[in-house]
């Protein structure tokens, strides 16, 4: 398992950005930024905007202040979206911004944002030849998209969306992965999620971060529905799959993992373990502003203190989430 080292999450191992980085920030979304940007051919006018959203995306990755980043990357986008022509950094630059709406959203509005921001996304990428990298963004768009509409209490809308979105992009059964795992977790049916980890296993290596999607998700449904063995028994391939995509995980994937972590330590009988670090999860959560985050900690620590075993995971939603 997962060992925690003082008082911190497990390092991304990306790029940590600097103070002189973080200052950077007021320039990126400056009059003066915009005046270039806009004066660019198209060419240089994707260039430049590619390098700052390299430098947000480093941002979130490594530093994880939703409330933040979503302020730069919102404020950039209302600009340039009229000024750049269809351009993958521009599509990643609406991804980012739908992310970091919904990790910090605490009402329904926020969460419809990003289900915007997100299709805004699919509709560039439609528009440009889909590379490996460019179909990893329009995948996670459309992921996304169908969490915000779960979110917000339209389930239902939810699994048409996903499914559409496989039909009209004929995406086959390696593409779809992300979106079909998704449906099977609204249904919460444990044999359908025992079948996806069985099937997981055809794409570990070309896509080992939707592979550890897959296991993370299938430990937490165990775990909620008090199979402690099977989830025991996930352990061990759940670390080594965090592992290796850490590189690729943002600090709110880290939270969330190393909460599943907790529930574990709970099922093993280590409660003081268990929480610990999630009162270290709820004070990442916190002062990185994920409030849909800090309602399910809170939840999971209550049920340790009114003594249960192993406390359940409430599902994500956002319905006026009280301040954190």
């Amino acid at each position: 398992m997962t060992r925690i080292v003082g008082d911190r999450l497990p390092s991304s191992d990306r790029y940590v950005p600097t103070v002189a980085d973080m200052l950077r920030l007021p320039y990126v979304v400056s009059a003066q930024y915009i005046e270039t940007l806009a004066e660019a051919g198209p060419e240089e006018a994707e260039s430049l905007l590619s390098r700052h959203v390299d430098f947000l995306d480093r941002v979130w990755y490594a530093h994880g202040d939703a409330a933040m980043v979503l302020l730069a990357v919102s404020s950039l986008s209302a600009q340039v979206e009229d000024r750049v022509s269809a351009c993958l950094p521009l599509a990643r630059l609406y991804l980012l911004e739908a992310e970091t709406s919904i990790a910090s959203a605490s009402h329904p509005d926020q969460v419809l944002h990003a289900l915007a921001r997100a299709e805004q996304a699919q509709n560039v990428l439609a528009t440009l030849d889909l590379s490996t990298s460019s179909f990893e963004l329009l995948s996670e768009s459309m992921l996304v998209a169908g969490v915000a509409l779960k979110a917000v209490g339209r389930s239902d809308d939810s699994i048409d969306y996903l499914r559409s979105k496989v039909r009209d992009w004929r995406l086959n059964s390696l593409q779809s992965v992300a979106l079909t795992r998704q449906e099977v977790m609204m249904f919460q049916d444990e044999n359908r999620h025992l079948l996806l980890l069985h099937d997981a296993s055809a794409y570990r290596e070309l896509r080992p971060r939707e592979y550890f999607r897959t296991v993370k998700r299938t430990t937490e449904l165990l775990l909620n529905r008090r199979r402690l063995a099977l989830a025991d028994a996930l352990t061990s391939e759940l670390g080594n799959a965090f592992v290796a995509v850490r590189s690729e995980l943002s600090v709110l994937a880290r939270v969330s993992f190393m909460r599943d972590l907790a529930q574990l330590y709970a099922a093993r009988g280590e409660q003081y373990r268990a929480q610990r670090l999630l009162l270290l999860c709820l004070r990442v959560a916190q002062r990185s502003h994920y409030p849909g985050q800090v309602r399910q900690i809170r939840g999971l620590l209550a049920e340790l203190d009114g003594g249960a075993t192993v406390p359940r995971l409430e599902t994500f939603r956002v319905v006026d989430i009280p301040d954190s």
